[in-house]
């Protein structure tokens, strides 16, 4: 059994307690759940396959925003299947396909690391969750949060407000206990 499978069947066994009453009578017909991924996959493109969305693990960490960055992601792959394909005149190598992941990595790049960074500075332990929350409630960083997720990419702040909400984010994260290992 995998790691995650376990909890995977608490937690399914927890919302059929909870909806015992709604379910009484009927029948499970399949039981399945998939982690959402949030890891670019490390081969992306492979031959003439591109991997685009999900399959190639573009829901960001932290939000679990998925849909603008799929489309993106199968967007950017069709534009440089029409760009080396010469019109249908010839079939893009594997070569040329990874082109849309070197344009991928560098418009989108930054961002999945932020956001790795994030969850696991934040999200190993109570504490450090607690400590996040206490650090949403600054209005720089609301700001930042909100311009990023508007133009989804990380935007750059003024240096010393930058230098304000690390301050800040150290802060929470010693009155937190956070910083423990």
């Amino acid at each position: 059994m995998k790691p995650n499978q376990a909890r995977i069947k608490q937690l399914q066994a927890g919302i059929r307690t909870r909806a015992a009453a709604r379910l009484r009578g009927g029948k499970i017909i399949r039981v399945e759940a998939h982690p959402i991924p949030e890891h670019p996959r490390p081969r992306r493109v492979v031959g003439r396959v591109a991997l685009v969305g999900d399959a190639a693990g573009t829901v960001t960490k932290s939000s679990g925003e998925g849909i603008y960055f799929a489309a993106k992601s199968a967007r950017m792959c069709a534009e440089a299947v029409v760009e080396f394909s010469n019109n249908g005149a010839r079939v893009p190598t594997e070569q040329d396909l990874k082109v849309y992941l070197k344009r991928w990595d560098k418009q989108y790049g930054t961002t999945y690391l932020v956001l790795d960074l994030l969850q696991r500075v934040f999200y190993r332990s109570d504490a450090a969750r607690e400590a996040f929350v206490e650090m949403c409630a600054d209005m720089d960083v609301q700001k930042l949060t909100f311009d990023s997720y508007l133009y989804k990419t990380v935007v750059p702040m003024n240096p010393l407000v930058q230098l304000k909400v690390t301050a800040k984010t150290i802060g929470s994260l010693l009155r937190g206990h956070a910083l423990a290992p």
